[in-house]
């Protein structure tokens, strides 16, 4: 599996790795599924330099993490599913934040402009002795994920 690791790290230079992160988020590590979600999630989405197919492939991939929540591979790939922004799938963005969620995941989701998701984030914030802030135009920068943006 250490192969499939160096692939999610070699998946942020090369789009020809897609077939081998697709492969490394069905590792039995978490840290693995991360890493190789959050590649995914990079070819996934709008902007990103790769073929079609290739971010087809990323994104159906994804589709499929989220469908079996895969919450370490989810909380990896965050920032894509917040730019999605489909209806009804905060209760399972939750659920990750809750199962493996960084303080940085909670920031994500209180400045994505998602009511539910920052609610959600200043919960989470106080159970574990964190505290997350509100930055104007936090989600308009590289950085940061807005609600819905990414179609």
């Amino acid at each position: 599996m250490r192969a499939q690791a160096a692939a999610a790290l070699v998946g942020w230079v090369d789009g020809r790795a897609v077939s081998d992160l697709i492969a490394a988020v069905g590792d039995s590590d978490a840290d693995v599924r991360r890493a190789a979600a959050a590649a995914l999630a990079y070819y996934a989405r709008a902007g990103a330099k790769v073929t079609a197919e290739q971010k087809e492939k990323a994104s159906s991939a994804l589709d499929r993490i989220f469908s079996a929540n895969d919450y370490p591979a989810i909380a990896g790939a965050v920032t894509y599913f917040i730019e999605k922004g489909r209806d009804g799938s905060e209760k399972v963005l939750i659920a990750a934040l809750d199962s493996c969620g960084t303080e940085v995941m909670a920031e994500f989701f209180l400045n994505c402009g998602n009511a539910i998701l920052a609610a959600a984030a200043e919960q989470w914030a106080v159970r574990n002795n964190y505290s997350v802030e509100t930055w104007p135009g936090y989600g308009s920068g590289a950085a940061g994920a807005v609600w819905g943006s990414g179609g």
